[in-house]
């Protein structure tokens, strides 16, 4: 029969085409949607760019020591903190400023936790050198000639220094012409051969990382810049001069690493992750766990792990993990 006669079907039509416009309408709105939250979401571009940065500069700290290896969990979740307890404010823009302060110095307090002294201002140093690389303001030349002085070859230039009680060595010399081949260092061999009384002040200061540069110099270098004379005219003070860039570039307090607190340990935890403490020979945390487990009104067990303590171990934990306790496994061969 005629198509036009079945009202059934020419419903069906209507109610398909209905359908269909509908359809249409929530599509034009869920790409609009897409597109407002893909704008939203590039605007936080810029904190994951610095965070990965942050990442992959702790991930090289394995290089200094062995046991300084950090999981990309654990970053995660110290990052997702810093997000929730940083400052809340309605411009984008400010968000990310308060989230990145604010990582940064968790990273920095959570990472100091776990060097030795020794390390710390590298550390600091590290961080700043990869901060401000990643924002094109540190040189790769200027990063490998402060690491490295360069490349040693044969120094066709004489060393302007001998006749004055040769007060630089051939070495320091030949260090400082190859700076002299850097861009931002052009002209400053013939600087120092011209005016070498002036440099020979700045050798026998007391402080000569704080030591102005002779001539214009002193100007036209940047502070990462001056740390590479330094290294070539008094290397001994390069370590105080790192100190002072750090501060300048990060604030002092990326140069005061924070005391052990157990309490801040903890606050940075999870139930799902256990402190694990590192000991040197003779240290004991045992008593600064028994008082933090009073302030927080906490109970606790604890083992000495030897043979046999395996299977008693792991029911103390069962029974802990379902009462919310403590355990203190001591002892353990990680």
């Amino acid at each position: 029969g005629n198509i036009l006669e079945n009202e059934g079907a020419i419903d069906a039509l209507k109610q398909s085409k209905l359908i269909s416009d509908d359809i249409k309408e929530k599509q034009i709105i869920a790409d609009k949607t897409e597109q407002e939250i893909d704008t939203v979401r590039s605007s936080y571009d810029p904190v994951a760019f610095d965070t990965q940065v942050l990442f992959f500069c702790i991930a090289e700290l394995c290089n200094v020591e062995p046991v300084y290896q950090y999981s990309l969990e654990w970053f995660v979740n110290l990052f997702i903190n810093s997000i929730r307890k940083s400052q809340k404010s309605q411009s984008v823009e400010q968000r990310l400023g308060h989230i990145d302060e604010h990582f940064m110095l968790s990273l920095y307090r959570n990472i100091c936790r776990s060097l030795l002294e020794k390390d710390k201002l590298l550390f600091s140093f590290l961080l700043t050198i990869d901060v401000f690389t990643a924002k094109g303001q540190i040189n790769s030349d200027e990063w490998y000639f402060l690491l490295t002085g360069g490349v040693a070859i044969d120094n066709p230039h004489p060393n302007p220094t001998v006749e004055s009680g040769h007060w630089l060595s051939d070495k320091l010399w030949g260090e400082f012409s190859r700076m002299s081949e850097i861009g931002s260092c052009k002209g400053i061999r013939e600087a120092f051969e011209h005016h070498e009384p002036d440099w020979r002040k700045m050798y026998d200061d007391l402080t000569p990382h704080e030591f102005p540069l002779p001539g214009e110099w002193n100007d036209k270098l940047n502070s990462f810049q001056k740390m590479m004379c330094l290294r070539c005219i008094r290397p001994d003070k390069v370590v105080l001069a790192v100190q002072n860039f750090v501060i300048e570039m990060m604030g002092e307090i990326f140069v005061k690493p924070p005391p052990f607190v157990l309490k801040d340990c903890y606050d940075d935890s999870s139930c799902t992750t256990p402190l694990v403490f590192i000991l040197s020979p003779g240290s004991d945390p045992m008593g600064s766990l028994v008082k933090l487990a009073g302030e927080l009104k906490q109970e606790f067990d604890f083992i000495s792990l030897g043979q046999g303590q395996g299977p008693i171990a792991e029911r103390m934990l069962d029974g802990a993990r379902k009462k919310g306790t403590w355990v203190v496994l001591q002892n353990c061969h990680l």
